[in-house]
């Protein structure tokens, strides 16, 4: 099966780019306000931080399906994930599950050496936005943050941006600006130059995973897998000493971050399932 491009001018390029981000925003935010209204006004509960970071889980969960209808009527429609892949069964093989267990290592690795990175540098100190973020984003039991932090916002922001922004994108434009547009949307939905810098290039590694498998599945898994290390981390403060700015934490980063670039070379090197479909595919039309 041939790969296609469809031909569209620059405004419908761009609001097909931002159009499920903007999609994802008002309804995260229509949800959020319900749920804080029936909470405050329904249940007479006070809007502590425990409580607003219970609110901001469910009001995740409930964004799910939202967008997940997206997902699945370009996938239907032969946009970016269709094609080949909605001709075969989703299944389950020992393929896959070492494709998302490897993507999982990529993701912590390149994650934690750009957590340790971007943190000695001055961009914390300029950043109240991040400082605020943060505070938001650890308040709650540690079940709370790890449920909504580790499971279904991955699942909810891969679908968004990876799943319809970058598949959008792959059909009207090369690979690689589809990879960077979905990653650049996905940098300023964090709102701050310390999440929105981390998310970019975390992005960039998301994106080339799923374009070499051809679905989200395993950028799902390294998405929930570097958010769950991330929350342990700060949370019970592992290997401090990794961001401390001496001369020993940079070279040690740039380390890991050399070497999570060259498992990710490793593993567009690999053939997947989707691969070996996809050529079998093109061979039989």
């Amino acid at each position: 099966m041939e790969q296609f491009k469809l031909k569209n001018s620059i405004p419908i390029l761009v609001w097909l780019a931002i159009y499920p981000a903007l999609l994802y925003y008002a309804i995260m935010y229509i949800l959020s306000t319900l749920c804080a209204f029936f909470a405050r006004n329904i249940l007479n509960v006070e809007l502590t931080e425990s409580v607003k970071a219970v609110v901001l889980l469910i009001s995740s969960v409930a964004t799910i399906p939202f967008m997940f209808s997206v997902y699945a009527n370009d996938r239907n429609a032969g946009l970016g994930i269709g094609g080949y892949l909605r001709e075969h069964k989703p299944s389950v093989s020992k393929q896959k599950i070492k494709t998302a267990l490897f993507a999982a290592v990529i993701v912590i690795v390149m994650g934690f050496a750009l957590n340790n990175l971007i943190g000695m540098t001055p961009l914390i100190r300029w950043s109240e936005g991040y400082r605020n973020a943060n505070a938001n984003l650890y308040s709650g039991s540690l079940a709370v943050i790890l449920m909504r932090s580790a499971f279904f916002v991955p699942i909810l922001e891969e679908l968004t941006f990876r799943g319809i922004v970058q598949f959008r994108m792959s059909v009207r434009l090369h690979r690689i600006w589809a990879i960077l547009i979905a990653a650049l949307l996905f940098a300023v939905m964090h709102m701050n130059v310390v999440q929105s810098t981390y998310a970019f290039f975390l992005g960039i590694v998301l994106g080339i995973i799923c374009d070499h498998v051809g679905h989200i599945y395993p950028a799902v898994i390294g998405h929930m897998a570097v958010n769950a290390v991330t929350v342990l981390r700060v949370q019970f403060q592992w290997l401090p000493s990794l961001s401390d700015g001496s001369v020993s934490a940079w070279l040690i980063s740039l380390g890991i971050l050399c070497f999570g670039i060259a498992m990710l070379l490793l593993f567009v090197k690999i053939p997947t399932d989707s691969n070996q479909n996809q050529i079998h595919s093109e061979q039989t039309h």
